[in-house]
């Protein structure tokens, strides 16, 4: 069934779609959502990403917003990062996007970072968020080191994190010797 509804979504979405409505809740739709838009998120992000909007909430959806939603980033960046920022409309993105808030945190970090970071305060699981929070820092504190600083001294990040927000950054590490 995988096989085929991958092959399918590559020729016919419409059908592919179709066929997953009857299919995806038995016993053999499991990743069918997946792969269709995986394959769908191509040549129509914003289709697949509501597609998947329509799935029932669990794991499989979530995985599939995030995987789908990172190779979008991949693909098409700016579309994707637009399409991400109107998410929000006037106030919260829609809980089902969240598997997403950490891949669009680390698009934001190079162009704004305090935006990254209100994004990555907004992933769910701790040990991810701190990660990704970290990353963001690291990006910031090539280009305002100080800034990075201060930000950190209002924070709550813990002092192991704020240690690896502050090691040496790739260009800054010394050559080891043979």
């Amino acid at each position: 069934f995988r096989r085929v509804v991958d092959s399918l979504s590559q020729i016919d979405v419409p059908a592919a779609v179709a066929w997953c409505e009857e299919q995806c809740g038995g016993p053999y739709g499991t990743d069918m959502r997946n792969l269709i838009s995986r394959n769908w998120v191509l040549s129509d992000g914003p289709a697949a990403m509501q597609w998947l909007s329509t799935a029932r909430p669990g794991n499989e959806r979530d995985l599939a917003v995030f995987v789908t939603y990172g190779l979008w980033s991949r693909q098409g960046r700016e579309p994707a990062m637009k399409w991400m920022a109107e998410s929000e409309g006037a106030g919260e993105p829609p809980p089902w996007l969240a598997p997403a808030f950490s891949t669009y945190a680390k698009l934001l970090s190079g162009d704004d970072p305090i935006e990254a970071l209100q994004w990555a305060g907004r992933v769910s699981n701790a040990k991810e968020r701190e990660q990704v929070t970290v990353g963001i820092l690291r990006v910031w504190r090539a280009t305002d080191e100080a800034a990075v600083e201060n930000w950190m001294l209002q924070s709550a990040l813990p002092e192991q994190a704020r240690a690896k927000v502050r090691a040496p950054l790739p260009e800054e590490a010394k050559p080891s010797a043979g």
